[in-house]
């Protein structure tokens, strides 16, 4: 990819190749975000992830995933994402709207 392919709008070098997943598919299961983009909307950004037991598939995520990705991202702990295990689930809102969330399990080494 050269330097002036990011300017095209194509969506995120990781997506290629790979199908729209389904984050429902990834409830309850134990993965590892192996890599992570943003896509930018009328709305804002958005998250995109790539996990390490799917190859096969990407999965848009919504806000409060994308907020903790932001923050990894902004932290420079983004090499240090792949290692921990996370967890997806569902939760609702005061409003009894359901959402994504998440939990990283297991013992996170810093």
């Amino acid at each position: 990819m050269s330097y002036f392919d990011k300017f095209n709008n194509k969506g995120i070098p990781f997506m290629e190749n790979r199908d729209k997943g389904d984050m429902h598919d990834l409830i309850g299961k134990t993965v590892h975000i192996e890599d992570f983009g943003f896509i930018r909307n009328d709305e804002g950004d958005y998250g995109v992830i790539i996990v390490a037991e799917d190859k096969d598939n990407f999965y848009f995520c919504n806000a409060v995933i994308t907020d903790m990705l932001h923050q990894v991202d902004n932290d420079g702990m983004r090499d240090e994402l792949v290692k921990q295990n996370i967890v997806f689930s569902m939760a609702t809102s005061k409003k009894g709207r359901e959402y994504f969330k998440f939990e990283f399990t297991g013992d996170i080494p810093f």
